[in-house]
């Protein structure tokens, strides 16, 4: 504050800065021209440096951090935090410290920096320069004409201080405490003691003047009710307090969603009722991460300009996303994801690249297994890449010109990104060059100015200009600290990230009239005439820190008792608690019209049990509570905020249980206003829980697709699990992306390959072990030719081929045990049939077994199964009962199994014994299904491979005598015929199974469907077909297994 008066008159000259800003106003920055300030971006790049020109063991305890981002941030904040403390690095290895391996390699790290920084850069300290000039009285004329006044500051940094003891006869301290704690002076106990202790540090140095006279009605009642909390000498009655509860209010909201919802609302009212400004409202937030999209979100809704006043980092933007892709590229050597992580910025293109057909790019390298430097500078042809062997298809890609030209023109050899990634290590001043070129040819700044131009949002615009100036500075910034060196690609890229990382600006609101959201770390006492200060959870306020930083508590406790006077670094988590009491008073004292307090009962997907200390208090106190949901049928006006989040929520309410004759329920009457004065909204009420309804096929197309249908047993087990998805995948054939690789289908058809080749002149031919083992390292020979193109694609296919070999010899053990009890004829292995009971059904069953007169069936899976009765009861699992049908056409069956093909794993602890790994393993390589028992003379002649359980039912039984075998074939041929006919019938309706066991939100039918997007089930809003239930709707597994046998009888009848 600057004075300057004659005779009558006085005039104020008025400044408002931070602490930090004061030397600006005074000093001749011309005098520091000479040589380069590095900004924080460039202090990265040299500490990276510095890191760097360290030898391997010369660090002895951050060695391995060299190359760490996280850990240069972190010699950043300290140095910047020493500066402030008036700290050297000597004062590291002072006293004790100097026996701490840690410290003494800070020392070294921050020595070798402070070097570097003295020859080339400006290292002065402006602020510490500005200090001693003024001690040394400079600037004597312009201080004798002005005051300073301090205020708002409960504690000062040792830097500050020194500051504040030279300009000590024109300084006015501001602090908040009460009459009572200046009294007590040095033995203040409670809220107000750190800012006694504050001023009274001054006490030796400066004058000074204490007003007491009401000092204790400086904050309003709500203060006095935390200052008795807080000081136990104080008398705490919780009747009789004076405060008007109109200041304050408390919610307790639903959820985070609820909660925002209300803030939005109450501010929407305000404007228009109250005819308030966006400006006089603010929200503070406790997590400001958790809160930024529902509060984007739901402000965007209601119409409500707002700024979020915080730093951001520049990581988060696409040209870091770009640079980061790049170095991604050569550190990973051209994968997949980093060449598609690139283009997505949409920074990168040449003028003869189209990337319209990025999504087809991207397509094309996942299916083709496209990875790798080598693979990436090969014309793109998918004529070269093999199909399954078994099943030899060439593939057509439609828009592989177009592919190739992306590839050519962007990440190729001689794309402008391959010709900058290819260069040797040189100059700085040469590889800067070369970036340049990249910039130029890959037409950076063009498609930046257009990303600009694109952007309607004027904060999103200025956004994207101060990352551009940064992103510049930061190339400047690299050429003035590594001049002369040379350095490889690599590292030119690792400094530029290291650098842009920790380079973060701050935003300016695209308006001046706009709602202020800020953290509660930022608040001020009397911040605005309303104040919404929203997630009060018990992790969020008080938020106490934990000190992070590369100095313990206990470190910078030894250097303030090692340092002198004027040295004093802050001790993180011991001033937490005062921190925080000065962050809740200013919270009390925020509002100029009313303070709202809301905490939310879930938050981060978790109940919030307790209140924070401050909402009990306060409750304790009687101040009002009100409880916060979303709109419901009962509530009406408050709920109101603008059009848009009024639809909203009438869409969102039930209005169809609501009583036709009811019209003067509050929502029922918006509703018909809005379907009145608005047509988009009509259309919207009339989509109802039946819009995935199905609308059915023609006559026509359905009799041309399923008149002559031959479904196999796997498509119908679809079939059952949601109809609309077997319609999408079997009728329509729409497909996942089906990558090119040793998938588990293809990895089946290599054993059912190997199998085959084995036993096609029937198990007698090899009953001997050594005719065994040696015809079946000749069929896995000859399969391994069929696939050689497959594995030897490439490292992980190879890896791939080993753990197959593995498998296949495990999985030999339970063939060579079955052949001895079962008898497997002359080509008796993948046997064909196509029609079962006059059905069109269609399937091969892999190996057919002759046993005491009977036939059986056993099939090869790559993947776990096991015979379900209740998957069978539900139609999901009906396989193994088509093999039996059509082989008890001719013959009696005695079952049929699956053989797990797998190499299992043991999990040791569950041992009792190390010697119970081998019968551990030959356990669960058993084969598993569904045994006639009744046709069997002894089933222990089988034990020895079959898994066998004797239980009655659980669902988890598979001994049956012949008449159930017969009763569960007849039910599974009955669900073919009911299918066909359903499909024949041309309704398809989006019908996703769900159990008891599954609520809504988990439908079974729908795990693992990658058509979700298509028909839009959503389990909250639609019923799928309940399933694990009897014709009474009792569940199945409340039965036994009679009682199902006999529903599936009666369902068949």
């Amino acid at each position: 504050m600057n004075l300057s008066r004659d005779s009558e008159t006085a005039v104020f000259d008025v400044l408002v800065t931070r602490f930090k800003q004061l030397p600006y106003y005074f000093q001749d920055r011309a005098n520091f021209a000479q040589k380069t300030q590095l900004s924080s971006i460039g202090e990265a790049m040299l500490f990276r440096k510095v890191l760097h020109n360290f030898k391997d063991g010369e660090l002895s305890y951050f060695d391995k951090m060299r190359d760490s981002q996280s850990f240069i941030e972190k010699l950043i904040q300290l140095r910047e935090e020493m500066k402030i403390s008036n700290l050297v690095a000597e004062d590291l290895v002072n006293g004790k410290l100097a026996e701490s391996e840690k410290n003494r390699d800070l020392k070294k790290i921050i020595c070798r920096f402070e070097a570097e920084l003295e020859d080339k850069f400006l290292s002065i300290d402006v602020y510490s320069l500005f200090i001693d000039e003024v001690v040394e009285g400079k600037y004597k004329s312009l201080i004798e004409n002005s005051i300073f006044v301090i205020a708002g500051f409960t504690r000062f940094s040792a830097q500050e201080k020194l500051l504040i003891n030279a300009l000590s006869d024109r300084v006015v301290i501001g602090t908040y405490a009460n009459a009572r704690s200046y009294k007590q002076h040095n033995n203040v106990i409670g809220v107000y003691s750190e800012a006694v202790k504050t001023i009274d540090s001054f006490s030796i140095d400066m004058i000074e003047e204490r007003e007491t006279k009401n000092i204790d009605k400086v904050y309003d009642d709500l203060t006095t009710i935390w200052e008795k909390e807080n000081d136990f000498l104080l008398e705490n009655e919780l009747s009789d307090v004076p405060f008007g509860t109109e200041k304050v209010e408390i919610w307790e909201a639903e959820n985070v969603t609820a909660e925002v919802e209300m803030v939005a609302k109450e501010i929407r009212q305000k404007i228009v009722l109250e005819n308030k400004h966006y400006k006089d409202f603010t929200v503070l937030v406790g997590n400001v991460e958790k809160y930024e999209l529902p509060i984007k979100q739901i402000f965007q809704l209601y119409e409500i300009p707002f700024f979020y006043s915080q730093q951001e980092l520049m990581r988060n933007h696409p040209l870091i996303v770009f640079i980061e892709s790049i170095q991604s590229i050569k550190r990973n050597n051209y994968q997949a994801v980093d060449v598609v992580n690139l283009l997505k910025t949409q920074l990168y293109s040449t003028v003869k690249s189209d990337l319209q057909y990025l999504d087809n790019f991207e397509y094309y390298l996942k299916k083709f297994k496209i990875r790798g430097k080598i693979k990436f500078s090969n014309v793109f042809n998918s004529m070269n890449y093999p199909e399954n062997p078994s099943n030899y298809k060439k593939h057509y890609f439609d828009k592989a010109e177009k592919i190739e030209n992306i590839r050519k023109e962007l990440i190729s050899k001689n794309s402008p990104l391959g010709e900058f990634l290819g260069t040797k290590k040189t100059s700085v001043e040469n590889l800067l060059s070369k970036f340049l070129k990249f910039l130029k040819y890959g037409n950076i700044p063009e498609n930046f100015q257009h990303l600009y131009n694109e952007s309607k949002d004027e904060t999103l615009k200025d956004k994207h200009q101060q990352v551009w100036k940064l992103f510049q500075k930061t190339l400047s910034e690299f050429q003035e600290v590594f001049l002369g060196e040379k350095l490889t690609v690599d590292e030119f890229l690792d400094v530029l990230v290291s650098g842009v990382k920790t380079a973060a600006f701050r935003q300016v609101p695209g308006t001046v009239d706009s709602v202020r959201v800020r953290d509660y770390e930022l608040v001020q006492p009397r911040e605005n005439e309303f104040v919404y200060a929203v997630g009060l959870t018990n992790g969020n306020f008080p938020h106490v820190k934990r000190n992070t930083s590369l100095l313990s508590d206990s470190d910078r406790a030894l250097i303030n008792e090692n340092g002198q006077d004027k040295k004093f670094i802050e001790e993180l988590e011991t001033s937490s608690i005062s921190k925080s009491n000065f962050a809740i008073l200013s919270l009390l004292n925020s509002a100029k019209q009313k303070l709202t307090l809301s905490s939310p009962q879930i938050f981060n997907n978790l109940q919030e049990n307790e209140n924070p200390p401050l909402i009990q208090l306060l409750k304790s106190y009687k101040v009002p509570v009100k409880k916060v949901y979303t709109a419901k049928l009962n509530e009406g006006i408050k709920h109101i905020g603008n059009i848009e989040s009024t639809m909203r929520s009438v869409l969102s309410m039930d209005l169809e249980d609501v009583n036709e004759n009811n019209q003067e329920n509050f929502w029922v009457k918006i509703k018909n206003y809005l379907i009145e004065k608005d047509p988009y909204f009509a259309r919207l009420t009339k989509l109802d829980n039946n819009d995935i309804k199905s609308s059915g096929l023609s006559r026509k197309v359905s009799n041309q697709m399923y008149s002559k249908l031959t479904p196999s047993a796997s498509s119908f087990e679809e079939f059952y699990n949601c109809e609309y998805k077997y319609f999408l995948d079997k009728t329509l054939g729409l497909k996942e992306l089906e990558e090119v690789t040793l998938e588990s289908s293809t990895i089946g058809n290599y054993f059912h390959r190997i199998f085959q080749i084995l036993l096609q002149d029937g198990s007698s031919e090899v009953l001997d072990s050594e005719k065994f083992d040696k015809k079946l390292r000749e069929a896995q020979c000859k399969v391994d030719l069929e696939y050689q193109k497959l594995f030897e694609r490439d490292f992980l296919s190879m890896f791939t081929k080993l753990n197959l070999s593995e498998i296949l010899e495990q999985s030999k053990i339970m063939i060579q045990k079955s052949i001895q009890v079962f008898e497997i004829e002359k080509n008796q292995t993948e046997v064909e049939f196509s029609k079962i009971r006059g059905i069109n059904i269609k399937g091969k069953i892999d190996r057919v077994d002759h046993f005491e007169n009977l036939i059986g069936a056993t099939d090869y899976k790559s993947g776990r199964h096991d015979f379900n009765l209740t998957e069978v009861f539900n139609k999901t699992s009906l396989q193994l009962l088509t093999y039996l049908a059509a082989l008890s056409k001719d013959s009696s069956v005695w079952g049929a199994l699956y053989l797990h093909l797998q190499n299992p794993t043991l999990i040791l602890s569950e041992l009792s014994s190390l010697t119970d790994v081998n019968q551990k393993l030959l356990e669960q390589m058993k084969y598993k299904g569904l045994i006639n028992s009744s046709a069997i003379d002894d089933t222990n002649k089988i034990a020895s491979f079959v898994q066998l359980k004797n239980e009655t039912w659980n669902s988890s039984g598979n001994q049956f005598s012949a008449d159930d075998i017969g009763a569960l074939i007849d039910f599974a041929v009955h669900q073919y015929s009911e299918g066909i006919s359903r499909l024949q019938s041309s309704q398809i309706a989006v019908n996703p199974i769900y159990t008891d066991a599954d609520d809504q939100y988990n439908v079974t039918g729908c795990r693992f469907c990658p058509f979700k997007s298509i028909c839009k089930f959503e389990a909250t809003r639609h019923i799928g077909r309940k399933i694990n239930t009897f014709s009474d709707g009792s569940s199945v597994k409340a039965k036994d297994w009679k009682k199902v046998l006999e529903e599936m009888k009666a369902r068949k009848d």
